[in-house]
């Protein structure tokens, strides 16, 4: 049973760790200055699906962030813990804006073991990716 609890332990700090990286990847995007932006757009792409890169070119994610920009001003801060979406496939993270508070949402595809990439991103209702 010890040797059981240990693997089950391993494989959910693998999973934050995992699920951390992946919202460190959003919150810097979303917290970049425009000059910025197209590193954090390269370090986001190295945990999306390919479906996402695919269909969210830089273009895409600039005018995305310009809406998000120009709704919510700055990002300011968030919360320390992101929160697991009712039903598994996601994180959700409270951030703070210049102009108020708005969710931050991510939902995956699971490739198979720990490999979970982002499909989704959404912020107050402003999304890029596949419809959740």
């Amino acid at each position: 049973m010890g040797a059981v609890g240990v693997g089950v332990y391993c494989f959910a700090m693998t999973m934050y760790v995992v699920f951390m990286g992946r919202m460190d990847a959003v919150v810097a995007i979303v917290g970049s200055t425009p000059d910025e932006s197209a590193d954090a757009f390269a370090k986001l792409r190295e945990g999306c699906s390919e479906e996402f890169i695919k269909k969210i070119d830089d273009e895409s994610l600039t005018r995305w962030l310009a809406t998000i920009r120009e709704k919510h001003g700055s990002l300011v801060s968030t919360n320390e813990e992101p929160i697991p979406i009712r039903g598994g496939g996601g994180l959700t993270m409270n951030a703070n804006f210049v102009n108020g508070p708005a969710p931050i949402v991510l939902r995956f595809s699971k490739l198979g073991g720990t490999k979970f990439l982002i499909d989704y991103i959404a912020i107050d209702g402003l999304a890029v990716g596949q419809s959740p």
